[in-house]
C-alpha cells in the first residue's frame, strides 16, 4: 500500500537523495538531483510523495504559473514514478487529486493545467514524457489547450486539467492507499 505525503526537506532529504540517485540511474535527468528537482524554483509549490517500503516510489509537484495572462496552477511537475506495478490511472488520480485538493485549500479554487513535453520539439531523453503525450491525448479528464507553449527553455504541450473528474477518480482509488496526517483528501 502507496503511503501519500508532502515532501518536508527536514525529515526527507535522505530518501529523496536515494530516490534522485534512482531517477538518475534510468536516465530521468530532471528528477536526477535534488537541484534539478527544482523544490524552490517557484514561489508556491508544493510536492507529494508515495513512499513505499520506505522508497519514494512517485513524486509529484504543482506550482503556480502565469499562463497567456491567466494565473493557473500547473500539476504533475517533475512527476515520475518509480514503481512497475502503479497503473498509471491511480497513480496520477491520486497525485493529481491531492495536489488540487492542496491548492484549493491553500490558495481557493482555480484552473489546473498539465504539461508534457511536445514530441517533435523536444530532445531524444525525453521519450517518457513523448509517451505520455499520447496517453494524455486519449485520457478522460484532460483537454489539450495548446501544443508548442515554450516554458522552462522547452516546448510544452499544455492540457486543461478537469477538477471534478480528477476528485471523482481519486474517491475511486483512495481506499487503496493510506495518507500522512497532514494530508488534505477532501
Amino acid at each position: 500500500m502507496m503511503h501519500y505525503k508532502y515532501l518536508n526537506l527536514n525529515t526527507d532529504y535522505e530518501l529523496l537523495e536515494t530516490f534522485t540517485k534512482r531517477c538518475g540511474s534510468k536516465n530521468y535527468m530532471n528528477n536526477s538531483s535534488i537541484e534539478r528537482l527544482g523544490l524552490t524554483k517557484y514561489d508556491q509549490s508544493q510536492f507529494i510523495l508515495g513512499i513505499f517500503d520506505n522508497q519514494i516510489l512517485s513524486f509529484f509537484g504543482c506550482h503556480s504559473m502565469d499562463y497567456r495572462t491567466e494565473y493557473v496552477w500547473r500539476v504533475g511537475y517533475r512527476a515520475v514514478n518509480l514503481h512497475n506495478t502503479i497503473n498509471l490511472n491511480t497513480g496520477s488520480a491520486i497525485s493529481i487529486a491531492l495536489s488540487m485538493l492542496w491548492i484549493r485549500k491553500t490558495y481557493g479554487e482555480c484552473r489546473y493545467i498539465t504539461t508534457t513535453n511536445t514530441p517533435n520539439k523536444s530532445i531524444e531523453k525525453a521519450g517518457k514524457s513523448h509517451r505520455i503525450d499520447k496517453v494524455f491525448r486519449r485520457k478522460n479528464g484532460l483537454r489539450l489547450l495548446e501544443e508548442e507553449y515554450y516554458l522552462n527553455s522547452t516546448y510544452q504541450t499544455i492540457f486543461e486539467v478537469d477538477s471534478k473528474y480528477q476528485i471523482e477518480k481519486f474517491n475511486k482509488y483512495k481506499h487503496q492507499h493510506t495518507f500522512e496526517e497532514n494530508v488534505i483528501c477532501q
